[in-house]
Parts: C-alpha cells; structure tokens; sequence
C-alpha cells in the first residue's frame, strides 16, 4: 500500500513539472518579438516621395512588406539654343522582404519597385537660329516634346532600422537607406510645332544635343537613391 501511494506521488509530481514546463514554454514562445500582432501599417516621406507600406511578420527574422510612393516634381535646364523644363512622375509600386537577422530591429531589405517612372519634356528656342542663310525666330521654329523614361521595373536593396515587430509598443520607427537598379535613361524628343515639324533637318543637331545632356542628367536615376524615414502602427 505504502508502495503505491509513494507510486501515485511520484507521478502527481511529474505530472506537475510537466505541465509547469509546458506553460514555461509557451509563455517564452509567445514572448518572442515577433509572436504576436503580425500586421503594421506604416507612413514614410522620403528621396522616393510620401510612401504607405503594409507589412506582415512570418516569423523573428522575416517581414513580407508592400509599399506605395507617390512622388512629381518638376525641373529645367538649358542646351545649346533650346530651353527645356521635364515634369517627373515617379509614383511606384513595391513588394519587398525585410530580413532580420539578428532577430532586432536592424533590417536588410530586398525587392522590387515599379510604375510610370518617366519625365514628360517640353522644350523651345531660347534664339533665333540660321539656317541656309536665312533667320528663323523661336517662333517659326516652334516647339518640341517627348519623354525621358527610366525601366518600368527596377530592383531594390537597402538596409535600415526598424523596430516595428520589435518594440514592446505598437507604435513604431523605421529609417531604410537603399538603391533602386534602372537602366539609361531614354531620352527621345520630337518637333510638335513651327518649321520644324515640316523641316525636321533645321533643328536635329539641337535635338541630339539636348537628348545627350537630358541623358547625362539622369544619370543620377540609374541607380536611384531612395532614403526614407517615418512611423508604423502594429495591430
């Protein structure tokens, strides 16, 4: 008798650390930065514009993250005889995995970006040309137009802080720093109006000119610097 209930003891016992373990186990599981509140939301401004971004925890060390920018800006410059403003539109698209691998809130982030990311040009004669002996007023000559166009698809890289899954809070701060991959700029610019839409030969070494230096400009774009900084909500 004495036997048995020593036996029944024993396995009250372990029985008890069992079950003990097993809420240790799942506390310190469920504890882990990552574990719960899977979904932010989040708003940026930055190099790439005023950006939204949706983000989804898999696990300590992964975030799934889709973003939206929206980003127009103006510029011009001068060539030659011709002057020439452009009017960006680089509103974007992006999906990206941010990795943690150091389970905090450092952050390497891998991706794609892509939308219109093209600039609408215009451009008139500043002066009067000549041309087989003759005067040609900026009037005369008229107008020219065209686009600069960057790839419509672009890869991203870049690293940062951010502490959205990490911080105890559900509010939370995010700086990412990363380059967006295109190639050359496309440049291609036409006559819209004047003489020039008839006689194209009068202002083509002027084009050429413009399109090198337009190009030259954008360089730049190629590999599109995009740094910005802003806050997230977890839910």
């Amino acid at each position: 008798m004495n036997v048995q209930l020593k036996q029944l003891a024993l396995g009250a016992i372990f029985l008890a650390d069992v079950g003990l373990s097993g809420k240790v186990f799942a506390q310190t599981t469920r504890s882990g930065p990552l574990a719960a509140d899977r979904f932010a939301v989040g708003l940026t401004v930055g190099s790439d514009g005023i950006g939204g971004d949706l983000q989804y925890s898999l696990n300590r060390y992964l975030v799934l993250r889709g973003r939206g920018t929206w980003l127009n800006a103006t510029y011009t410059g001068d060539s030659n005889s011709l002057r020439y403003a452009g009017k960006f539109d680089l509103s974007e698209g992006g999906g990206f995995v941010d990795l943690h691998p150091f389970a905090n809130a450092f952050t390497l982030s891998v991706g794609a970006v892509s939308g219109p990311r093209r600039v609408d040009l215009g451009a008139s004669y500043r002066t009067s040309v000549a041309y087989e002996g003759q005067t040609l007023t900026p009037a005369q000559l008229g107008t020219v137009g065209g686009a600069a166009t960057l790839s419509r698809t672009a890869p991203f890289v870049g690293l940062g802080f951010d502490n959205t899954f990490t911080t105890k809070g559900r509010i939370g701060f995010k700086f990412l720093a990363g380059v967006a991959f295109s190639r050359q700029l496309d440049v291609q610019l036409h006559p819209t109006s004047g003489l020039a839409t008839v006689y194209p030969q009068i202002i083509e070494p002027d084009l050429v000119q413009t399109e090198q230096e337009i190009r030259k400009d954008g360089d730049i774009l190629t590999t599109y610097p995009q740094v910005s900084a802003g806050m997230t909500y977890r839910f």
